[in-house]
């Protein structure tokens, strides 16, 4: 889905409609928000990943958020790096 932002989307929206706890859909839909630079969303979205972190199919991990690309603007803010640190702990 890289470089297909609005495709990714939607796929993750019809995905969540069908698997509300599947965390693979807010971790990207997370990443899309941090690439357009909205930390709001991409905060919520990384909560809802974690939450149900344990739903993961086996062999499948979340990337972490910290050290992935997506957040690298959004990381430079203490704030936003902060309140992902508590999140993801």
């Amino acid at each position: 889905m890289a470089g297909y932002p609005d495709k990714a989307v939607e796929i993750c929206q019809r995905g969540l409609k069908g698997d509300k706890k599947y965390p693979v859909f807010y971790y990207t839909m997370a990443c899309i928000c941090a690439q357009k630079g909205d930390g709001g969303p991409a905060l919520e979205y990384i909560r809802q990943a974690y939450k149900y972190k344990d739903k993961m199919l086996p062999g499948e991990s979340l990337a972490n958020p910290l050290k992935h690309e997506s957040f690298k603007e959004l990381l430079k803010s203490e704030e936003f790096r902060q309140e992902l640190e508590r999140i993801v702990q």
